[in-house]
């Protein structure tokens, strides 16, 4: 592959990076003052140190030179410094450096200085109870996380104003004035995942849960119906639209899995499952649905082959 691609290359120099390394901001821009200032003698090859990235990220030449913490973290006075600083790290993870945030606790709290691994485990709670962040875990039992997803983003308004402003995800809007990763419009908010899109007033003030179950109701895509449904039998009450867009948003995915079913279908196993699981260690939730409509499809088959 590198032969292939220098046999493409039609600049002067080649710079090399593998998949598995990383430059410094500065590294390029400092060999080329190298090569320009020994212009005349030359020179044919730059190079330079080489530091080993543990894979833990223990290393503390590649921390951060900042962190980015959102001011919403900052008014919450649910909250304390150990949390905004760990949003930003896994900020930093998530955006800045690997993509994701796949982090240990022990790794997060060593980016935090924070001296122990269970004070990051208190302060991930509060942040994912805050509505923050979401947890991904690859067992039921919540054991082994895979990840940590950073629920705010930021952007640039491109109106009278300069400024930054943040915003929860899954926020999105098709006004191409302002300018962002995400699409997203600062002064009212959508939902838009494979074209679900549910509005909401971004005035905390007036937020009205009943008024967001109408809306939902009034919605023609069926997952959000679905949604809807879902969130009644469980009794679900959200008390601003962020965490509602952000308990939508999740459930979209495992919303998908129950397209192919009929209406009765779901709805009556959400109420069963309700009526059997709704408490203690055996508590239902929405990817459950499907599971248990294909285990009672399959046992009326086995019933009609016998």
């Amino acid at each position: 592959a590198r032969k292939n691609a220098i046999e493409k290359t039609t600049g002067k120099w080649i710079a090399f990076l593998d998949v598995d390394d990383i430059w410094l901001p500065d590294k390029l821009s400092e060999q080329i003052k190298i090569i320009n200032r020994f212009k005349d003698d030359n020179i044919g090859l730059v190079y330079g140190k080489t530091y080993v990235l543990e894979m833990n990220g223990k290393n503390k030449k590649f921390k951060p030179a900042y962190l980015i913490i959102p001011y919403l973290t900052v008014e919450n006075e649910n909250l304390q410094p150990l949390d905004r600083i760990l949003y930003g790290v896994i900020y930093y993870f998530e955006k800045m450096r690997d993509g994701k945030c796949v982090a240990s606790n022990q790794t997060l709290a060593d980016f935090c200085q924070a001296g122990n691994s269970l004070s990051i485990a208190n302060s991930l709670n509060r942040l994912e109870k805050e509505k923050y962040i979401f947890r991904i875990y690859k067992d039921k039992n919540k054991k082994i996380r895979i990840e940590i997803k950073g629920m705010i983003d930021f952007q640039v308004s491109s109106n009278n104003d300069t400024g930054y402003h943040q915003m929860m995800k899954g926020v999105s809007s098709n006004d191409d004035r302002r300018v962002s990763s995400n699409d997203e419009q600062i002064n009212k908010r959508y939902i838009n995942k494979s074209k679900v899109i549910l509005s909401a007033k971004a005035d905390e003030d007036n937020f009205s849960f009943v008024g967001y179950l109408n809306k939902m109701k009034n919605s023609k895509n069926r997952l959000i119906q679905i949604i809807r449904f879902y969130w009644l039998v469980k009794k679900r009450n959200y008390e601003n639209s962020q965490q509602a867009n952000s308990a939508l948003k999740r459930d979209l995915t495992p919303a998908k899995k129950l397209k192919g079913y009929s209406d009765k279908q779901i709805q009556d196993t959400m109420k069963w499952l309700e009526e059997n699981f709704s408490e203690g260690v055996k508590r239902w939730v929405l990817e459950t649905v499907s599971k248990y409509i294909d285990d009672n499809k399959n046992k009326k088959e086995r019933r009609i082959l016998q």
